[in-house]
């Protein structure tokens, strides 16, 4: 199967859209310098909104072509905010533009990054220790496999892990596992996929934990992860959000969302914080065992 470039003898049409704001000098020196690393081959746009501060500098930069340009008030009535707050600066915008201009474009396929990525890398098991090594092959190729899976499966969209992820190393449930039904940051998915993100904030637990409730799969494969600049160490992006509310504010959107599978605890060992923990056995549809059968 080839995806590259979209030509006509491609069997699947695949492009990639990158988020950004407000660091377009950030965009050029971790992601598009990381897909160029990796050698992709494909399609790409860069995605801002019409008020972004740097917007003159991206159309510069960036060929017309590659630019899309949305408009916040537009999209903020086409989902479900969950506040009244008036936040500004938060991904729930472009993910949602992008979910609706997708299906006004030529493509089967398409994958949502953000525009800060140093790495691509896989874990890998040695002696009992959990290595880290730079991805073995082109995008290209692992853009073909998650196709693929997605190709030959029943489920929403699947993700790549995040550094995150491992902590605890071979006892990390992702590792354990091989998956996680959660899904965060970087989403493969076919352009009829409805990816309608809920909230202004922590706007992808929102969503799959309220489409899992009826149905939807959404995975993270547990091997292959993107590597992510700190995001409270960066200017841009969302770094205000973070910087001001930490996590507390934004675990209690999914509190609002899904009560019956969200609990609201500490996390961390030595310097707490609020985090929210999905109770997956109360949040998805479960296969019953047989021997209940009537």
């Amino acid at each position: 199967m080839k995806i590259q470039n979209n030509k006509e003898n491609s069997k699947y049409k695949f492009t990639i859209f990158i988020m950004s704001y407000n660091r377009c000098d950030f965009l050029f020196n971790k992601t598009l310098k990381l897909l160029k690393k990796y050698e992709y081959t494909g399609d790409w746009y860069v995605v801002v909104d019409d008020n972004d501060p740097q917007l003159d500098k991206y159309k510069k930069r960036i060929p017309e072509n590659k630019l899309l340009i949305y408009n916040k008030k537009e999209i903020g009535s086409t989902f479900d905010n969950m506040d009244n707050f008036g936040i500004q600066h938060v991904v729930a915008y472009p993910r949602n533009f992008i979910n609706q201009i997708v299906k006004t474009m030529d493509y089967d396929y398409y994958l949502v990054l953000d525009d800060d990525y140093i790495a691509l890398a896989y874990k890998k098991d040695d002696y009992e220790i959990l290595r880290e090594k730079p991805a073995p092959k082109k995008i290209d190729k692992i853009i073909e496999y998650m196709i693929e899976f997605l190709e030959n499966s029943n489920i929403h969209t699947v993700c790549l892990a995040q550094a995150g992820d491992y902590i605890g190393g071979m006892n990390s449930n992702m590792i354990i596992k091989g998956y996680s039904r959660k899904c965060m940051n970087s989403f493969f998915a076919k352009k009829e996929t409805n990816l309608d993100f809920i909230g202004h904030i922590n706007e992808d637990v929102n969503t799959y934990i309220y489409y899992g409730s009826l149905g939807k799969v959404f995975l993270t494969y547990g091997r292959l992860f993107f590597r992510q600049e700190q995001t409270q160490l960066n200017k841009g992006g969302m770094s205000e959000i973070y910087i001001n509310n930490g996590t507390y504010l934004k675990s209690f959107y999914s509190k609002m969302i899904m009560p019956s599978c969200i609990d609201i605890v500490p996390m961390g060992q030595n310097h707490l914080r609020i985090h929210h923990n999905v109770k997956w056995n109360n949040c998805v549809p479960m296969i019953i065992d047989e021997r209940w059968k009537k």
